[in-house]
């Protein structure tokens, strides 16, 4: 079976500090990990006194399948706040946190999202939830929040009012614009767009400034650009998957980060 589970672990005490998913050689990449980070600082201190240990924990017939172990063990088992993991994994928020024994909709009891309101059509009602649109976009929530902590940016709650909004948005109050992720009801890809959050003219022409000399484009919601016409236009070569799986939660990470980082160069 190509597909395993391992976890990176201190092994004096046992102390797992890291679960991840892979095959082939992915095991052996973190030592030679070139971006500093938390995981990669506790493997060497860890090496130095020759105490890194790393192991498989299962093997698997398809990629899902280990996905669906990773996220049990970094939420469940370990505990997302003991790890150095940055996200918590595929799905997550269908997965029972460490130590919280209460009853939880969703998880215990099936949950159906209430969207009777007239907004969406029949077909609509029943494409949001057989497409899992909002597991997957509590899971991208649960998973993108560390990466706000200690920011003045914060995540909506999930937007799902009419058919053509359902998504997250990632907002900072003192900036005019925010970061869209959309998800479609067809609950494959997620689109990111900068948004102008203002329509006033004022709003619209600093957005337009900042993100010069770009196209920009106007909807109801305010000026707004994709990420891949952004990257485009601006001449920006990134190694960067511009419309992520609805499901790629590390993917999803990467361009939020990517898309902060654009912000806070060109509003401070």
């Amino acid at each position: 079976m190509d597909y395993y589970v391992y976890i990176l672990f201190d092994t004096k005490t046992n102390d797992v500090f890291y679960v991840g998913k892979g095959k082939g050689f992915r095991i052996d990449h973190h030592e030679n990990d070139a971006i500093e980070s938390e995981k990669t600082e506790k493997i060497k201190a860890l090496q130095k006194d020759s105490r890194f240990g790393k192991r498989i924990v299962g093997r698997y017939a398809t990629e899902n399948e280990a996905h669906a172990v990773e996220t049990v063990l970094i939420k469940w088992v370990y505990g997302f706040d003991n790890l150095t993991n940055k996200v918590h994994g595929r799905y997550s928020a269908l997965i029972r946190t460490m130590g919280d024994y209460e009853n939880i909709p969703g998880i215990d009891v099936e949950y159906t999202p209430n969207l009777n309101d007239g907004s969406f059509t029949k077909a609509q009602q029943e494409k949001f939830v057989k497409n899992n649109i909002e597991a997957k976009l509590e899971s991208i929530k649960e998973n993108i929040e560390p990466l706000l902590e200690d920011t003045e940016y914060s995540v909506s709650e999930i937007v799902g009012k009419s058919p053509s909004d359902t998504g997250l948005w990632i907002n900072n109050p003192s900036m005019d614009v925010s970061i869209r992720l959309k998800l479609p009801l067809a609950g494959r890809t997620i689109s990111p767009e900068f948004v102008s959050t203002n329509t006033d003219k004022e709003s619209k022409a600093r957005f337009t400034e900042a993100m010069a000399p770009l196209k920009i484009n106007n909807g109801s919601v305010g000026s707004y650009i994709g990420l891949q016409n952004y990257l485009e236009r601006a001449g920006i070569k990134k190694d960067i998957e511009v419309r992520p799986r609805a499901d790629d939660i590390d993917e999803i990470f990467n361009v939020v980060t990517f898309m902060m980082e654009q912000l806070q160069t060109k509003y401070s």
